[in-house]
């Protein structure tokens, strides 16, 4: 059933530039978005299942979950769309933007959670990150992604709440980090926070957590990347193809994109609240093609989406700049630490350290037996 043909409209789409309010008969809505102004919410009773904002011509995709017998209310805040939408039943998974991987769908009720994904040929630094979030969580739960049939220590099982997924592509083994950009879709969170699994967090998470909750909905807390590259700004580092994720023969469709331009981040945490998350996702599939294409264009750089999702922060002017001392990235320290507790001398005032890059990892497994165990 097409949603045009539900709301009494003689063709499958629907032209929309005022608020709309229905009670849905099916479960779950899929749509296609075209517009060239608009900035559109979508409810299902009191929850904020889609957002988009948009000032140019552009299509992008959405799906609502678990709506059947609710009231949905599509709330216009400017501009107009046209919508093609069709119902259908309940389903089991779902798929976040460029189609890497398939998340197995599941209750996921707590309004305030912390994110991770798991992998196993990473267990050292899950281990390490594990034990320092532990104590630090308050009343945030735990949810972490994993690939199905991975190993999984029982500690940690029985810590977390897992949500399952398939990879479609198994080549791209490191790009599973395409599943943050859906939270909001598939967890009815308000508030979010996110960490890559090669960090320790050395002091509490209140502050950060206070800020997510007086957070603008539509913004997202994050770090600027760190040396070199972070004293440029993401158009530079586009045209200047210096980092393999972004070296592309898309180079000029990319820019195209932006109007404005930004810092350059580093995704290893973000913050922010449902809105934004949800905005982020919708930004993502409006270019979706573009995306897979340069995916696709270089399996073999690590990171790749991490150029994505650059680029949709800044179409959105989503982002609030988080102090480098929420992701000191190790990538850029000019030694190699020969203990943990060296590390921390030099680190007091960082509060959460990343162990990234060649740098990153070579002080990591030179002091993985004592962190956390120094005093």
């Amino acid at each position: 059933m097409y949603l045009a043909e539900y709301l009494n409209q003689y063709s499958k789409s629907i032209n929309i530039d005022k608020n709309i309010s229905f009670i849905s008969p099916h479960d779950t809505l899929y749509f296609e978005l075209i517009s060239e102004d608009i900035d559109i919410d979508i409810f299902s009773d009191e929850t904020l299942l889609f957002s988009y904002q948009n000032n140019k011509s552009a299509t992008t995709n959405g799906i609502l979950l678990d709506i059947k017998n609710t009231n949905i209310n599509i709330i216009i805040n400017s501009g107009s769309c046209k919508i093609k939408g069709i119902f259908s039943n309940t389903i089991s998974n779902y798929i976040p933007p460029f189609e890497k991987c398939k998340i197995k769908l599941e209750n996921i009720n707590s309004k305030k959670i912390i994110t991770f994904i798991y992998d196993s040929e990473m267990l050292e630094y899950i281990e390490v990150f594990f034990k320092s979030i532990k104590n630090k969580t308050n009343d945030y739960n735990l949810i972490m992604f994993c690939k199905e049939n991975d190993y999984i220590p029982e500690h940690i099982k029985n810590e977390v709440k897992i949500v399952y997924f398939d990879t479609i592509l198994n080549k791209y083994k490191k790009w599973h980090k395409t599943i943050i950009y859906c939270l909001g879709s598939i967890t009815k969170a308000e508030e979010i926070l996110f960490f890559d699994v090669d960090m320790y967090i050395q002091s509490s998470l209140d502050s950060l957590m206070s800020r997510v909750n007086i957070l603008n909905e539509e913004k997202i807390l994050i770090c600027k990347e760190q040396g070199s590259h972070g004293n440029k700004t993401l158009k530079n580092i586009i045209y200047d193809q210096q980092m393999p994720y972004f070296k592309s023969e898309y180079t000029e469709q990319i820019i195209n994109l932006l109007d404005n331009d930004s810092i350059l981040i580093n995704g290893g945490v973000m913050a922010a609240k449902r809105k934004a998350f949800l905005r982020l996702e919708s930004k993502l599939r409006s270019f979706e093609n573009l995306g897979i294409s340069y995916l696709d264009e270089n399996e073999d750089a690590d990171w790749r989406e991490q150029a994505l999702l650059n680029i949709a922060l800044c179409m959105n002017n989503s982002i609030i700049e988080l102090d480098k001392s929420f992701n000191k990235q190790l990538f850029n320290e000019k030694v190699v630490y020969g203990s943990f507790k060296e590390l921390q001398e030099h680190n007091s005032m960082e509060k959460i350290l990343h162990f990234n890059g060649n740098i990153g990892r070579k002080i990591f497994h030179k002091i993985k037996h004592s962190i956390g165990k120094e005093k």
